[in-house]
């Protein structure tokens, strides 16, 4: 059971309130506040910049998914993009 608020990405909540099957209600994200992204994986902000060398406080969900994989090839000692 989950208790308090939950953080959630910023993005655009598409098919409610019009008639649609509100159970398959579909989320668009356009981007991620690393404030949420803090609140959801236990890092400091601090530290997720530093480790995804990026200074801004949102990033696209594209932006974060490469930053990511990035920071796991060099980490893990896979090959970069």
């Amino acid at each position: 059971m989950v208790t308090g608020s939950v953080a959630r990405p910023l993005g655009r909540r598409a098919g409610i309130g019009h008639g649609h099957d509100k159970d398959k209600e579909k989320v668009s994200v356009d981007c991620v506040d690393l404030n949420s992204l803090s609140q959801l994986t236990g890092f400091p902000v601090d530290f997720i910049k530093k480790e995804l060398v990026v200074e801004q406080e949102e990033l696209s969900v594209e932006d974060l998914r490469s930053k990511v994989a990035h920071f796991l090839n060099t980490t893990l000692g896979g090959t970069s993009d």
